[in-house]
C-alpha cells in the first residue's frame, strides 16, 4: 500500500513538472508584439530637437525655427510573433501628440510570423521621420516662456541671453498595430487578427538664446576680438569620380577648422555626412583644437542598383547608367549647426572595357 501511494505521488509529480513545462513554452512563444524607443546600439540616435527663438521683442520667445526639413528622426525596437500557423499581414505606427497625429506605415515580410531574429524574441529596429508635431506637453513656445515665468528676473535675463533646453521624456504617444492573417481562413469571414504595441517618444525643445539687434552706442576701449568656434567645413570625394565593378564605397575627407582666437581651447562637437536620396550618417563625436584643423572621415555605400538600368545594346551587356551624387558636412554650433558646401561625386559601375 505504502509503494502505491508513493508510485502515485511520483506518478502525479511529473503530470504536474509536464503541465508547467508545457505552460512555460507556451508563455515563450505566446502571440504578441512590443515596442521600445531606441536603438539596439546604445549612442547612434540622437533625441530629435525643436529650435524655439524670439524674433519679435527681446523677453519672450515667438516663433519655431524650423531647422533642414522640419522633420523629427526616430527610431524605434520591434520584436514579437503573430499565432502559431498565422502570417504578419500589414503594419501601421500612429504617434500622438497633442492636438493630432501622425501614422507611418511599418514594413513587413508577409511570408513570416515573427519580426525580429529568433524567433521574435530579438528586436528589429525602424527607423521613421515624422512632420513637427506639437508634444503633448503643450506648444513649444508655450513651453520655453512658461519656463521663463518660473523664474526671478535676473535668472531670466540669465537664460535668455545663454537659451537651455526642456527635455520632455514622453512628448508622443506611440501605438503599433501589427496585423497577422490566419492563410488557412482567408475567404471565411475576418482572417486577420489585429496586436497592439505602445511606448513614449521623447523629445528636447531648444529654447535659443536671444539675439539683440540693437545695443547701446558703442563704448571707448578695445573691441572683443574672437572668431566663432568654427570658422569653416570642409569636405571631399576621393576619388571624384569611380568606375568599376559595383558595389563600391566612396570616401569622403572632411575638414573641421577652428578660429586662432576661438573662445575655446578644446571644443568638443559633433558631425555628421548628409547627401543626396535622404543619406544621413550618425553623429559621430570630434573635438577641434583652437587654431588647428581636424580631419574626419566618412564612406558610403553606393551599388549598381541605385541607377535605374539602361537599354541593353543586341549582343552586349547591360549598360549602368552613371550615379551623380554630392555629400556634404554638417557640424553642430553651442546654438545651431553649420554646413560645407556640396561635393559632387559619380559612380559608374560599368565595368572598365578590356585594352
Amino acid at each position: 500500500m505504502v509503494k502505491s501511494n508513493q508510485i502515485r505521488k511520483v506518478v502525479i509529480a511529473i503530470s504536474i513538472l509536464s503541465i508547467l513545462s508545457l505552460v512555460a513554452a507556451a508563455s515563450v512563444q505566446r502571440p504578441g508584439f512590443y515596442m521600445e524607443y531606441g536603438a539596439i546600439k546604445a549612442g547612434t540616435f540622437e533625441t530629435p530637437t525643436i529650435f524655439v527663438k524670439a524674433t519679435k521683442t527681446k523677453d519672450r520667445y515667438d516663433q519655431i525655427d524650423l531647422r533642414e526639413d522640419g522633420k523629427l528622426a526616430y527610431s524605434v525596437k520591434v520584436s514579437g510573433r503573430c499565432p502559431e500557423s498565422w502570417r504578419l499581414g500589414s503594419g501601421l505606427l500612429d504617434v500622438r501628440g497633442i492636438d493630432k497625429s501622425q501614422q507611418v506605415a511599418y514594413p513587413v515580410n508577409p511570408d513570416h510570423r515573427t519580426i525580429g531574429q529568433d524567433h521574435g524574441n530579438e528586436w528589429e529596429v525602424f527607423s521613421f521621420h515624422l512632420p513637427l508635431l506639437y508634444p503633448q506637453d503643450g506648444p513649444p513656445i508655450n513651453l520655453c516662456n512658461a519656463e521663463l515665468n518660473r523664474n526671478n528676473e535676473a535668472d531670466r535675463k540669465r537664460m535668455l541671453q545663454e537659451g537651455f533646453n526642456l527635455v520632455l521624456d514622453k512628448a508622443y504617444r506611440a501605438s503599433l498595430s501589427i496585423f497577422c492573417d490566419d492563410n488557412k481562413k482567408v475567404g471565411f469571414g475576418d482572417p486577420s487578427k489585429q496586436f497592439i504595441a505602445e511606448t513614449t517618444l521623447p523629445l528636447k525643445i531648444r529654447c535659443l538664446p536671444v539675439v539683440t539687434t540693437k545695443g547701446p552706442p558703442p563704448r571707448q576701449g578695445k573691441p572683443l576680438d574672437i572668431d566663432p568656434p568654427i570658422t569653416s567645413v570642409e569636405v571631399t570625394p576621393d576619388p571624384v569620380a569611380t568606375q568599376g565593378k559595383c558595389p563600391v564605397y566612396v570616401n569622403f575627407r572632411g575638414k573641421i577648422t577652428a578660429g586662432e582666437k576661438s573662445q575655446y581651447t578644446t571644443f568638443n562637437t559633433k558631425y555628421r555626412f548628409l547627401g543626396d536620396h535622404d543619406y544621413a550618417s550618425d553623429w559621430l563625436p570630434v573635438s577641434i583644437t583652437r587654431g588647428q584643423p581636424r580631419t574626419v572621415n566618412g564612406r558610403r555605400f553606393i551599388q549598381s542598383s541605385d541607377t535605374p538600368r539602361g537599354l541593353k545594346m543586341p549582343g552586349g551587356k547591360q549598360n549602368v547608367p552613371i550615379f551623380h551624387g554630392w555629400m556634404l558636412l554638417e557640424v553642430m554650433l553651442p546654438d545651431g549647426t553649420t554646413r560645407s558646401e556640396k561635393a559632387l561625386f559619380t559612380v559608374d559601375c560599368n565595368e572598365k572595357p578590356l585594352r
